[in-house]
């Protein structure tokens, strides 16, 4: 499409400073490293998973949702309590497009289900190929590979702690980028 090249150069300026250094610089990395998943996992055979948390009001949402229309894409999550069918099969739907999944509340989300999300995103970092069964007993394979991001209040628990080894954390604070900026 057509763009003003003036506003992307405000935008391209002007989008680190919307965040703390410390806290936002991770993020927006990982956005410039998402499309290269498939490089970077041949490099290291494996791609973090993003998790960013923050209490009520620290802008996790409002910061996710600018960076995603800012790299062209719709800026609707998915919630962490959807059905595990439907989290694998956003999981494989790319390879290099971020898939961000919010609400991440462990204590909303029965534990089954806490367990399957978990494993899943353990699966995602790999690139793992996951079958599901089908009714004539044949099977669908999902090549699960996106690169995903994760945001809630809370971090992954310590009862995943594979997971939070694979996941590159930011804490996002109330905290001004510079006292007085609009």
């Amino acid at each position: 499409g057509e763009f003003n090249e003036d506003d992307v150069a405000s935008i391209v300026e002007l989008l680190p400073k919307t965040r703390r250094h410390d806290r936002g610089l991770p993020i927006l990395g990982w956005f410039y490293a998402a499309p290269l998943r498939p490089l970077i996992h041949d490099w290291e055979d494996e791609f973090n998973l993003l998790q960013v948390v923050g209490s009520t009001g620290t802008g996790k949402t409002s910061t996710l949702k600018s960076l995603w229309e800012a790299f062209g894409m719709d800026p609707d999550p998915f919630s962490a309590s959807d059905t595990p069918f439907t989290l694998m099969k956003h999981m494989s739907s790319s390879c290099g497009i971020p898939v961000w999944i919010d609400e991440y509340k462990p204590a909303d989300i029965r534990n089954d289900r806490l367990d399957t999300l978990h494993r899943r995103l353990r699966e995602v970092t790999k690139g793992t190929a996951v079958s599901k069964g089908r009714a004539n007993l044949g099977e669908i394979l999902f090549q699960i590979e996106a690169p995903v991001v994760v945001s809630g209040e809370q971090k992954f628990s310590q009862s995943a702690p594979a997971v939070r080894r694979r996941a590159i954390m930011t804490t996002l604070s109330k905290e001004p980028t510079e006292e007085g900026s609009s």
